[in-house]
């Protein structure tokens, strides 16, 4: 009955494109298929039948099914009565966020009313201040997306954009906020917010924020809150003492805390799905037989910085999925989120659970040491980590796994430089390069003295130091911490990296107490055997929430989903095209990671079509035109070639013939059909006779042509330079591509002069003018020959571009149609990332050619 109900549900309601508030007539339409569905289990509720727990819990399952905004509203808003009526605090708050991300402008004085009111008597009394604390976070976000287009179309004044950045303040956002203040030529609030991000200066930022004025008083209690979370963290790290600390924590006393936004103790998301710290209490000892795990949405009154959270429980804080740069040059992917020790493991804390201290250098706090990696979670030979999930039952990890069911374990390498950077790319992951930046972060031989203590000035006690933006302490010193993966060769381009199968050492990061400042950078690696130990190792612990203890470990590198079915976000997409062209069907896989070959081999040159995915973000469209790209898509690794070209089409219109050359001579009507009637972006459609036509066809997914802002975005790579590599000079762009100048041929009316400068590289090529694709060096995510060899058609129309728009599409009708990337025939200054080419969409000559994209939805 109830999944036929949510048939109707989502057959009847309407699908919403923007997830506005409700109004009272949609409301009302949605109340009889929401009371149909929820009526049963309040009767059941009534009955004793149901929890009211379970009847939340159902609500919110419902939510997942309904296909309106007013469904979602009434469901969520049920939901949270039920889950205060249980008793169940953190999944109140949960839901209270998820209501606040799923409908984007609702009021705050509706929130206030009809939801937070109706829950905060049945809320234990100490998570109203959180449920609170929720409520203003979302009014400050809700505030911001109203801001923001004005803010970044530069319409707004200026006492609008400094309210812009007082809300982003609140919001914990400060990059964006130290931006703002900047351009507003308030250089003292851009540099207080700068240090901020690099954990400098608590106390006196906690002076500025709470003496600070904003220019809207409904942020005075919100702005004296984040005060007052500073000054709680500078009184935790030492940096406040005598009177100073006295005055500091009568100004805490002052603030109200059930109705102030606090930075540091605000919700972020709830628990316990996504709570932002796991808790261990491991406090019952080594002979227990159960330790409780707690989910907290925000830090208690003290933080986490005590005696308690360093001997008796044990914390982990939420790290979000991301992409950065492993070790400073391989672009890795983390796909799932993990939660990450605040701390490194202390002796107290490894005795709790084990029964015994191994370390040289004892101290309760401190770090526990002389511990190997087969004493963590096991025998290397035997518990060989990524071949089997299995650790010894014995061993500290295997104890915790049995003792709490979740899936604590070592980090891989990977989470473990992701967790430590925390967004930052410089050597230390408090945005410093220097030594004394250093010295701030973590003990190391520069400052065994530093009044730190510490046992005979090695180790010292965990959280001595400042943490870093993700509130983790000692990441880079105090003793190497052991990671899971074996010994091995990073690569580029990668999902989930869990290293090599085997080897003789396993891998350690951090540096310890005993190393000198070379060690510490957040991208060193260090190897070791996993039977050793010293007093300079200790470890972090780590946990996956979306994987059970025991579970399958990560696909190997090229592997497929389990299912045989393509993950929703895999890094890879291959198109088949070996059937040829009379096929009906042409098979569609993806992969998270690239086969154990690369993609730079003769079969994804010919019989294979390969993309990768690239996610979405902001760039300076032209080096001056900022533009929001707000979906992912895929782009083709390389240039459409002329073998492929065949198996979908059955010809080649190429001149100069090559199957692993790109194809050319093909204009942008013979690749989508003809621009009259085929007219994007006023259609969509495309000529089912055409190469585009064919793919879509053969494969259900709608495969095109990149918009040319998605053609420059995927060029540049993150780059802001002439070329992808990094490089503004001629010899940088002979590292990328075919051009004038590194091929023999000479150009339609080139003198002789310029002719001269031509130095062939031996590249080859069709009488050494456009070559093999793949020949050069590929930009940092993995495209070959977006310089030069083709020019490449795009979508749009020629045309003006603007500053601050959102997934451009260019004019909607021309002359002329976008090329871009330059060619085999032109020069260095017509094969950058930012350089235009325009050409009547019915020409195409034989450096014209295109690249193969994919859009997630039409």
């Amino acid at each position: 009955m109830k999944k036929t109900l949510m048939l109707i549900v989502s057959g009847i309601l309407a699908v919403l494109q923007l997830a506005a508030m409700p109004t009272a007539e949609e409301q009302k339409k949605a109340v009889p298929l929401v009371a149909e569905l929820m009526n049963p289990l309040v009767a059941d509720f009534k009955a004793n039948k149901k929890t009211a727990a379970e009847v939340g819990d159902m609500a919110m399952s419902y939510v997942k099914e309904a296909n309106t905004e007013a469904a979602k509203y009434l469901l969520m808003k049920g939901a949270i009565w039920y889950f205060a009526q249980a008793n169940e605090d953190a999944k109140c708050i949960a839901t209270l966020a998820a209501l606040g991300e799923q409908v984007k402008d609702i009021p705050p004085e509706v929130m206030r009313n009809e939801v937070i009111k109706p829950a905060i008597d049945r809320l234990s009394e100490q998570n109203v201040p959180r449920l609170l604390a929720q409520f203003r976070l979302l009014s400050a976000q809700m505030e911001i997306a109203k801001l923001k287009p004005s803010v970044r179309r530069k319409r707004a004044n200026a006492s609008t954009c400094r309210r812009y950045a007082e809300l982003l303040v609140i919001t914990g956002d400060w990059r964006a906020a130290r931006t703002v203040f900047a351009k507003l030529g308030d250089a003292k609030m851009a540099q207080i917010v700068k240090d901020e991000i690099a954990g400098k200066g608590l106390a006196s930022a906690g002076d500025f924020w709470w003496e600070y004025k904003p220019k809207e008083d409904a942020a005075t209690d919100a702005i004296k809150a984040h005060a007052a979370a500073l000054y709680r963290k500078a009184i935790a790290t030492g940096e406040l003492t005598g009177l100073k600390k006295v005055v500091a924590e009568k100004r805490i006393a002052s603030v109200p805390s059930t109705d102030s936004l606090d930075v540091s103790a605000m919700p972020r998301g709830g628990a316990p799905s996504n709570a932002l710290y796991c808790v261990i209490d491991l406090s019952a000892g080594p002979n227990a037989s159960k330790y409780p795990v707690s989910y907290l949405a925000a830090e208690p009154v003290g933080g986490f910085n005590t005696d308690e959270y360093k001997t008796t429980k044990l914390v982990l804080r939420r790290i979000e999925p991301g992409t950065f740069m492993m070790c400073g040059k391989y672009e890795v992917t983390l796909t799932k989120p993990f939660y990450c020790g605040i701390f490194e493991v202390t002796q107290k804390q490894y005795e709790l659970v084990t029964g015994n201290n191994p370390s040289e250098y004892k101290g309760d706090m401190r770090p526990v040491e002389q511990i190997s990696w087969n004493t963590i979670r096991g025998d290397s030979a035997t518990y060989n980590w990524p071949s089997s999930v299995n650790v010894d039952s014995s061993t500290f990890i295997g104890k915790i796994q049995a003792r709490t069911g979740f899936n604590f374990d070592l980090p891989t390498e990977a989470q473990w430089e992701y967790a430590c950077r925390a967004g930052t790319t410089s050597e230390y992951n408090n945005g410093g390069n220097t030594e004394d930046d250093l010295k701030q972060l973590g003990r190391y031989s520069g400052n065994k003295s530093d009044g730190k203590g510490g046992y005979s000035d090695t180790h010292t006690m965990v959280g001595s130091y400042l943490p870093n933006a993700w509130e983790l302490y000692d990441m880079h010193g105090n003793v190497n911490e052991w990671c899971l993966d074996w010994q091995g060769e990073l690569s580029n381009g990668v999902r989930d990296p869990q290293g090599h199968s085997s080897h003789t050492r396993r891998v350690f990061r951090g540096a310890c107490w005993a190393s000198d400042s070379k060690c510490y950078p957040s991208r060193n690696r260090f190897t070791i055997q996993p039977y050793l130990r010293f007093s300079r190792l200790g470890f972090r612990l780590c946990m996956n929430p979306d994987s059970p203890v025991g579970s399958t470990p990560p696909r190997e590198s090229g592997a497929p989903a389990a299912s045989g079915k393509a993950p929703a976000n895999a890094l890879y997409c291959v198109i088949d095209l070996s059937a040829g062209p009379n096929a009906s069907k042409y098979p569609v896989t993806e992969f998270d990671t690239p086969p154990s070959g690369g993609f730079n081999t003769d079969e994804y040159k010919t019989t294979k079509l390969a993309l990768r995915r690239i996610e979405p973000g902001k760039f300076m469209m032209g080096g001056k035109y900022e533009v929001t790209l707000t979906k992912p898509f895929y782009c083709g690794i390389f240039e459409v070639t002329q073998k492929q070209y065949e198996l979908v089409t059955g010809g080649n219109p190429s001149a100069c013939k090559g199957d692993m050359r790109p194809v050319e001579q093909v204009s942008w009507n013979m690749v989508r059909g003809d621009s009259a009637s085929y007219n994007w972006p006023s259609s969509a459609n495309v000529d089912s006779s055409t190469f585009i036509g064919k793919i879509q066809a053969r494969t259900g997914l709608n495969f095109d042509l990149p918009t040319e802002a998605q053609w420059e975005y995927a060029c540049r790579a993150g780059t802001t330079s002439q070329y992808n590599n990094g490089g503004d000079a001629e010899n940088d762009l002979k590292k990328v591509g075919r051009f004038r100048f590194n091929q023999k041929t000479r150009a339609w009316k080139e003198s002789d002069e310029s002719f001269a400068k031509h130095e062939p590289d031996g590249k080859g090529g069709c009488l050494e003018r456009h070559t093999v694709v793949g020949s050069y060096q590929p930009n940092a995510l993995g495209l070959y020959d977006m310089h030069g060899n083709v020019h490449e058609w795009c979508l749009d129309w020629g045309g003006d571009l603007l500053s601050g728009v959102t997934e451009p599409i260019g004019s909607s009708s021309g002359p002329f149609r976008v090329r871009r990337g330059g060619s085999w025939s032109e020069g260095a200054d017509y094969c950058t990332s930012s350089k235009r080419g325009c050409l009547n969409p019915s020409c195409g000559y034989d450096g014209d050619g295109f690249r193969l994209f994919r859009t997630l939805s039409k």
